[in-house]
This record gives structure tokens, C-alpha cells and sequence, in this order.
């Protein structure tokens, strides 16, 4: 029944953990455990006493972060984006 309403399409499934993300909150958790496996480790550079970067987190390149913003935890910045 399904077909006759449109294609169906198969996805095969990475060998990472599956995650049933029905409910807003199941998709918070699946970002915040793919930040933690996949986000970046910051280094020394990005601290300012400024801004607050709080672990884990995913940084694009070229991005410009202003003084006072705090990002984190479970955030993911694309490139070229400019925050504050």
C-alpha cells in the first residue's frame, strides 16, 4: 500500500548507532551523542577569556566568533558563519 502513494526509497544504515529521533528530544540526544564522537577537540587557540566554547562542539572553517557569545555544549557552526 505504501508504494502506491509514492516511491520507496532504501537507506542502508551506517555502522554507527541507530537512533529512532520520533520525539524532539530523541534528536537532541542522538546530535549531542554524534557531537561527542564526532565534534572537534579544542585547542588553546579558540580560548578567550571572552568567549566560551563549551565541549563537544563542531567549527567550520572561517568562522568569526564576538566577544561575549558562549557556544555549547552540543553545537555544530558551519563554515563561514559569523556569530555575535
Amino acid at each position: 500500500m505504501l508504494a502506491r502513494r509514492g516511491k520507496v526509497y532504501v537507506y542502508r544504515a551506517l555502522k554507527e548507532n541507530w537512533f529512532d529521533v520520533g520525539r524532539p528530544w530523541d534528536l537532541l540526544d542522538a546530535n549531542a551523542y554524534l557531537l561527542s564522537r564526532l565534534g572537534q577537540k579544542l585547542s588553546r587557540k579558540i580560548s578567550n577569556k571572552r568567549i566560551i566554547i563549551r565541549s563537544p562542539v563542531y567549527l567550520g572553517k572561517n568562522i568569526e566568533i564576538g566577544e561575549g557569545s558562549i557556544i555549547g555544549p552540543n553545537v555544530a557552526i558551519y563554515d563561514n558563519v559569523k556569530i555575535g
